[in-house]
């Protein structure tokens, strides 16, 4: 596993299904050593000279696009056109089952390599899980987690088309505030159309991002939000009664119970939490302005990904890694022309 840089449940995921496909065999040492079968030698070299053909520049192609695949690169030697010999491939070496644990409470890693954005994301969401890893288990953070993300993306969804409606006028949706002239008609003709539009209603106050506090109090504790939070949260759902989208916004934040013991023995204890939550979630930026990044869909992947590796091979079942979905599609495909089902 440390050879192909994949997270465990990435790698737990390729050995299951290149077991189950005859490739992969357990190996003669201990700890869950694995080697594999002549069947997996001969598909892994049919990958190199079908898709790739033979020859020094060919072998550089497919040693890039095994990296591109977390594969391990293949080092031919004396291979040209029509040539018989075999690839003297570096085959991945065997990983012990407790190598592989030790992995597993580890955040992303870059092996190096310049921090992407995507990387970043996963970097803060894993802040946000260790905030609540230990005080329940990985299906209830599940919950809170995914929860308030949605929480912010709808926020934020909400604020840009608002900011599209005022534009004419000269005011954005952060300038109403409690207090501004013709405010109340100003949020009246945001509200329909936005349930209409969108199928929900927030008002400006109740954005996400006026819900995190910006600083603690003078006693060094974060203030109290957990009232006005819930309340937000509900008015979500009750703005879209009547409408369309209301069996879509039915119960949505259910799951979501702020006064839950999990959190904490105390009401204290409960906000610190979720406000580190909220503050820690609260440096994503979600990109709406951009149509080709979509951070919310990484955001959730990743945490299905680590939710599904920490709840072992039942919840394993519904999820598999697009890097694994692609290796297993060019090793059932290959040496084939026409792809008559699926």
């Amino acid at each position: 596993m440390e050879l192909t840089g994949w997270a465990e449940l990435d790698y737990l995921s390729a050995r299951q299904g290149l077991e189950a496909k005859g490739l992969l065999k357990r190996g003669r040492g201990r700890g869950g050593s694995i080697q594999l079968t002549d069947k997996g030698r001969k598909t892994y070299i049919a990958l190199a000279k079908g898709l790739f053909g033979n020859g020094a520049n060919e072998v550089n192609k497919a040693n890039e696009a095994n990296a591109a695949h977390g594969l391990p690169a293949a080092k031919p030697k004396g291979l040209s056109a029509g040539a018989a010999s075999e690839p003297q491939a570096n085959w991945p070496k065997a990983t012990s089952r407790s190598a592989e644990k030790a992995q597993a409470t580890q955040p992303p890693k870059t092996n190096g390599r310049p921090v992407t954005a995507k990387q970043k994301l996963e970097a803060t969401l894993w802040d946000i899980a260790n905030a609540l890893r230990g005080k329940m288990s990985a299906d209830d953070f599940r919950d809170y987690i995914l929860g308030f993300i949605f929480y912010k993306y709808l926020s934020e969804k909400m604020e840009l088309y608002a900011d599209e409606i005022l534009h004419p006028d000269g005011i954005t949706y952060d300038e109403i505030k409690p207090g501004t002239p013709n405010r109340e008609a100003y949020l009246n003709a945001v509200r329909d159309l936005s349930v209409d539009k969108l199928g929900y209603f927030l008002e400006p106050e109740e954005l996400f991002k006026h819900m995190v506090p910006k600083e603690d109090d003078e006693d060094g504790e974060a203030p109290f939000i957990l009232d006005k939070l819930t309340k937000v949260l509900n008015h979500i759902s009750e703005s879209t009664q009547g409408h369309e989208s209301e069996d879509d916004f039915a119960n949505l934040f259910e799951d979501l119970d702020l006064t839950s013991s999990k959190l904490g023995k105390s009401e204290a204890d409960k906000n610190a939490v979720i406000v580190r939550v909220l503050r820690t979630l609260a440096t994503v930026d979600f990109e709406l302005n951009d149509p080709t990044h979509d951070v919310l869909g990484d955001a959730y992947e990743y945490l299905i990904a680590q939710f599904a590796s920490g709840a072992g091979k039942k919840a394993g079942e519904f999820y598999t890694p697009q890097e694994v979905s692609t290796v297993l599609a060019r090793i059932v495909t290959t040496g084939k022309k026409r792809l008559k089902n699926v």
